[in-house]
């Protein structure tokens, strides 16, 4: 069957603006394809890149680095097992790194690298989730310490949040304008803040009702102030109003379009259309405004579009999605290009 023309006049837009690569052919190196879905339906995501360490942004080593590779045989610094990520100001990304462990600050547009291995005196552990402000401030969860930092984009100023010995096991994190929401799996429960680091509210507990959790592990929200939590063990994503009041669930136990088997990251678009990241499925699920399951894209594997135990998600103003594919050991970049 043949491509449609509004199919067709995207894809000259895309090798106009060198979005989508090998355009030519349906399918990446490995079999992948890469944009979702298939035709002859329109194209909805495309695949733009992936990412392992700083030279995929453009970043070029030192003469010190270089000379230290020489002399020691050092490594260059690279993703071990990025799990969650965060985007911040003019599109640098934050990636919790547990295998390094570390913070990658990535700056795609001034092509600088930063790696952040402590807090304040504090060095990182378990970083498994990463939140910015506006401002640029940066919110740090560590699982193995139970604590939640609150710092400047360098690293510095620190600032614990919560009260020493506050948190069970303190994972995803997602911030808006006036308050920090930490999730806090070992009491399945989301914490909230201030920005100052005062606890302000907070809701769940366990169980699998409506806004009970069964070791919740990520955050996000919308435009509307929605909160979208990852409920992990109770194989959904449950949706709150920002009064914390339960709104509806998304997915359920099973192996079928729209069902999780190991639900993880969570990000919306600007369309509001939902995107959850499966560990066990290695895909990435879309949802519509009204709950209804529109595509996936990815599989097991090491190509392009596909995923080796895949974790966090984000999205950026300009609908640029970025997944974390731990281990992959990289990040996998694509965008929604789709209209509603």
């Amino acid at each position: 069957m043949g491509i449609g023309a509004g199919t067709k006049k995207r894809l000259l837009g895309f090798l106009s603006a060198g979005i989508c690569l090998g355009i030519c052919g349906w399918s990446g190196a490995q079999g992948s394809p890469l944009f979702w879905p298939p035709p002859p339906e329109d194209i909805r995501v495309v695949f733009v890149k992936s990412i392992s360490s700083p030279k995929d942004i453009g970043v070029e080593p030192s003469i010190f680095k270089k000379l230290k590779h020489l002399i020691v045989g050092s490594q260059e610094d690279i993703l071990v097992r990025p799990i969650s990520l965060a985007v911040g100001r003019e599109g640098s990304l934050y990636v919790c790194d547990p295998g390094a462990p570390a913070l990658h600050v990535f700056d795609q547009q001034a092509k600088r690298y930063k790696k952040i291995s402590s807090i304040g005196d504090e060095a990182l552990v378990s970083p498994v989730g990463v939140a910015v402000h506006s401002s640029g401030a940066v919110f740090v969860s560590d699982s193995k310490l139970n604590k939640v930092f609150g710092t400047d984009k360098n690293g510095r100023t620190a600032r614990t949040i919560g009260r020493e010995g506050f948190f069970s096991r303190p994972t995803g994190l997602a911030v808006d304008e006036e308050r920090l929401y930490v999730v806090d799996t070992a009491a399945h429960r989301v914490q909230v803040f201030d920005l100052k680091g005062d606890l302000i509210g907070g809701f769940g507990q366990r169980g699998n009702g409506d806004g009970e959790f069964n070791y919740p592990t990520s955050v996000a929200l919308d435009q509307e102030g929605r909160i979208y939590v990852v409920d992990t063990l109770n194989f959904r994503i449950q949706v709150f109003d920002k009064n914390y009041g339960y709104l509806y669930q998304i997915g359920r136990a099973g192996d079928a379009s729209g069902s999780f088997s190991r639900p993880k990251g969570v990000a919306v678009d600007s369309y509001g259309h939902i995107y959850s990241t499966d560990g066990l499925f290695d895909n990435v699920q879309i949802f519509g405004q009204g709950r209804e399951f529109l595509l996936s894209l990815g599989e097991s594997g090491d190509g392009n579009g596909e995923f080796w135990i895949i974790s966090g998600i984000a999205i950026d103003g300009s609908d640029t999605i970025y997944v974390a594919d731990s281990y992959n050991q990289r990040l996998q970049v694509f965008r929604y290009v789709g209209a509603e």
